[in-house]
């Protein structure tokens, strides 16, 4: 079977990290895409002291937070459907607002039930997907905040490139922003909690701060620029384990595992692991990726299956049925780190954390308790 190991002490310890180094901005986690695979409760659990607030993609992820006793501030962070306001009313929940449509049924709803949503802008400076653009900001925003029943929390934006160090375009993202700050506050519309630093930014742009950063990366001790020594010390909190369940000695010239485009030249000794692609493994692993198996950085040969892969082992290898094996994270001193899996893969971290399955349990540790 296989397995992800996450360590929730490294979150908290990641988190605490990051709020050190912005000094006093507050810290929005992103714990979006079920914490980018770590497990949305658990990790939110760790950091409801820690964080000013959780950010999320939809709200089924606030609404599982709000039924499980998470009572921490919660902003969805892309623009949500009509259908979604009785839900966002609610749980209480902060969403992000560039639709008039939806904000009119926001305010309307809102005010019948006596209630105040507060909301955040979404400016779009350049990342072209979401959100209001710059030269019409101001007036949404004029216009939006003289609506009864919901009040403006925030301004934000996303920068498209902020894991480029010295990136032109974020120098043109942020002067857009800083051009719609200035014009805000001229005009004393400059909400309370203005956010643009992601965990890349974080570590590169500190004229990105502003009044908050949204980490989500960090968090999980994955440093989000591979290429720099991160200035933040970050502890790795997930590793992704499964079982050999196999090893057998082939002769040369034998094939491996579907299409039988992997041939042996000469004897070889494999080890079957008990993980697939149907756990979450890229298929474009197949004869490119490796595996820990007792220390040992062991090829994947031949075509990974949904449910097996097949490595192959040194010669005279002393591996056995039940063994661990390890995708990511580190054994007996050798690491595979989640950016080489992922550069191995042919992806981003980011698409390998969020696609391990959810078939494969998350076993926790450093959970803290009452006293």
């Amino acid at each position: 079977m296989a397995w992800v190991e996450v360590n929730l002490s490294a979150i908290r310890q990641n988190a605490l990290a990051v709020k050190s180094h912005i000094d006093c901005r507050r810290l929005i986690a992103v714990v979006k895409a079920d914490a980018y695979g770590h497990g949305l409760l658990p990790v939110a659990q760790t950091l409801t002291n820690i964080a000013d607030l959780l950010a999320v993609a939809t709200v089924s992820e606030a609404a599982e937070l709000r039924k499980n006793q998470i009572h921490s501030p919660i902003l969805t962070l892309y623009s949500n459907r009509l259908t979604e306001v009785e839900e966002i009313v609610e749980y209480d929940l902060q969403p992000t607002v560039s639709d008039p449509q939806l904000c009119l049924a926001l305010s309307h709803l809102a005010t019948a039930n006596n209630k105040t949503v507060q909301f955040h802008v979404n400016i779009n400076t350049g990342m072209n997907r979401d959100g209001v653009r710059c030269e019409q900001a101001v007036a949404f925003i004029r216009w939006v905040r003289s609506l009864s029943g919901i009040s403006m929390a925030g301004a934000f934006t996303h920068l498209a490139t902020a894991e480029v160090c010295d990136s032109p375009q974020v120098d043109r993202q942020l002067d857009c922003f800083q051009a719609v700050l200035s014009e805000l506050s001229d005009q004393q519309l400059r909400p309370p909690l203005v956010h643009v630093a992601n965990s890349a930014a974080a570590m590169l742009y500190s004229k990105a701060y502003f009044d908050a950063v949204r980490v989500g990366l960090a968090l999980y001790g994955i440093p989000p620029v591979p290429s720099r020594p991160t200035p933040i010390p970050l502890v790795p909190a997930l590793v992704w384990k499964a079982n050999v369940i196999a090893v057998q000695q082939i002769k040369a010239g034998e094939s491996v595992s579907y299409g039988g485009d992997y041939t042996t030249t000469a004897d070889q000794q494999l080890a079957t692991v008990r993980v697939g692609y149907g756990d979450g493994l890229p298929r474009t692993l197949s004869n490119v990726g490796c595996i820990l198996i007792a220390g040992e950085a062991c090829a994947i040969v031949g075509r990974i299956c949904m449910d097996v892969t097949v490595c192959r082992l040194k010669p005279n290898s002393s591996v056995q049925i039940g063994d661990e094996a390890v995708l990511i994270g580190q054994q007996q001193g050798v690491e595979l780190s989640a950016h080489q899996f992922a550069t191995q893969a042919g992806t981003i971290v980011y698409e390998s954390l969020t696609r391990i399955s959810k078939r494969v349990p998350r076993q926790y540790t450093g959970i803290e308790t009452e006293e």
